[in-house]
């Protein structure tokens, strides 16, 4: 929070900011060793909350890496316990198409995760 001025809780309503604690929470709490993060806009809201304090500094430890590697050669991932980070789910399209690009190089799907903030269930649900 120190470069900032501001923390980014103080700008949300009491709904946003239990959202957002959750989610900090869940990402604090995973045993992933590859995080994958789905969205430009996620990668900005994970490094301000990583920057603010609200992930911890050992989470900044592990490997994190945009959906967009995953187009490239990613067996190294096999082994891993992964946790994939969106802000919201819109249909989940992005996300299954992710899950089965691990899933093809033999990583297993107990070991895959997903934490969003939300999910648009009206969306979703179609």
């Amino acid at each position: 929070m120190k470069q900032y001025g501001v923390d980014l809780y103080d700008f949300c309503n009491d709904e946003v900011k239990d959202a957002l604690k959750a989610f900090c929470h869940r990402i604090n709490q995973s045993d992933a060793d590859v995080f994958i993060i789905m969205a430009h806009k996620a990668v900005l809201l994970f490094y301000i909350l990583l920057a603010q304090g609200h992930i911890d500094k050992q989470v900044e430890e592990k490997v994190i890496v945009s959906n967009l590697a995953l187009d490239f050669d990613c067996c190294y991932l096999k082994e891993k316990k992964i946790a994939i980070l969106d802000d919201i789910v819109i249909s989940g399209t992005t996300i299954a198409s992710t899950i089965d690009k691990l899933l093809s190089v033999g990583v297993r799907q107990d070991s895959i995760d997903v934490i969003a903030i939300a999910i648009d269930l009206e969306q979703f649900s179609k």
